[in-house]
């Protein structure tokens, strides 16, 4: 859920709010660029209801989360928790009021985070009309996130391509095509993308110094079929991404490295994942043992 075009604030608003407000008129999200441009991008958008001046927002798109807040110019997504007064989070009871009043996003939740999903505290438990604790950390973007959770939403909204299931557990792996440790990582991994027990998003990075190297990335990430482009790829097939991007794809490529510089990625392939325990995990170069990577990720 990338918007390529709008201004993003990221913030985290701590405002002395009175108890939500059931009965406001729904405004249009297309009158907010951003939203817009989510929206254009594909993500389904629910209003949580206004507060302060703010309207809540509640995004999804590939069983990725995000809330954001829109004020009164509506030109921007402030994009976290807010909080009353005593601390009590307006957030958490505007989710709670959507899972309850709204089926599809109700549908949405019980798909996503079954009660019994092995997570540190599942949508279903926060969501819950007798639930008493915060909804769960994934649910609530913004400045309250662990570094972690920063790194897969920003490793989300980067340029890349996701491969293999979109239902199978998803692993980040910032990569450069012509790199031997992430081909060897790639060809370890295989086994499980194909077999549907893994989906990897690759975050293509070139190579400094390698001549052609930044025109591979860029032409992967519009691939007609990436998954099967990527792998013969790899494999030596390079008559594989041998097209010519245009100027947007490569500038996405140098938007990763800006991106890689700014969270001191250095190495590649470097790989990021919440594993089954909930905890988000960073490999840094090939991994040792790419079977117990699989485990500690899928079911």
């Amino acid at each position: 859920m990338r918007p390529v075009t709008c201004r993003i604030i990221l913030a985290i608003a701590f405002l002395m709010l009175p108890n939500i407000s059931a009965f406001a008129a729904q405004p249009d999200y297309n009158n907010n660029p951003v939203l817009a441009e989510f929206a254009r991008t594909g993500t389904k958008i629910y209003w949580l209801g206004e507060q302060g001046g703010l309207n809540g927002w509640f995004l999804t798109k590939d069983d990725e989360i995000q809330i954001g807040y829109t004020g009164a110019d509506n030109q921007y997504l402030m994009v976290g928790t807010v909080y009353d007064s005593t601390g009590n989070s307006i957030t958490t009871e505007q989710i709670r009021n959507l899972y309850q009043t709204n089926p599809e996003a109700r549908a949405f939740f019980d798909a996503n985070f079954p009660k019994d999903a092995q997570q540190p505290a599942t949508a279903q438990a926060a969501l819950s009309s007798k639930a008493t604790s915060p909804a769960p950390e994934h649910l609530l973007p913004g400045s309250a996130m662990s570094p972690g959770e920063r790194l897969i939403q920003a490793l989300q909204g980067a340029s890349g391509v996701d491969l293999g299931a979109a239902a199978a557990p998803k692993l980040y792996m910032v990569a450069d095509p012509n790199c031997p440790h992430c081909q060897a990582t790639w060809k370890a991994l295989r086994t499980a993308v194909f077999g549907g027990k893994l989906q990897i998003r690759i975050v293509p990075l070139s190579a400094v110094g390698i001549p052609d190297s930044e025109r591979v990335a860029a032409e992967f990430l519009h691939s007609a079929s990436p998954l099967d482009a990527w792998d013969k790829y790899i494999a030596g097939d390079h008559t594989q991404l041998s097209g010519t991007p245009d100027a947007s794809l490569l500038a996405d490529i140098r938007n990763n490295h800006i991106l890689a510089d700014s969270w001191h990625i250095q190495v590649t392939p470097y790989l990021t994942y919440r594993a089954k325990d909930g905890h988000v995990k960073i490999l840094q170069g090939e991994p040792e043992n790419s079977d117990s990577l699989v485990n500690d990720i899928a079911p």
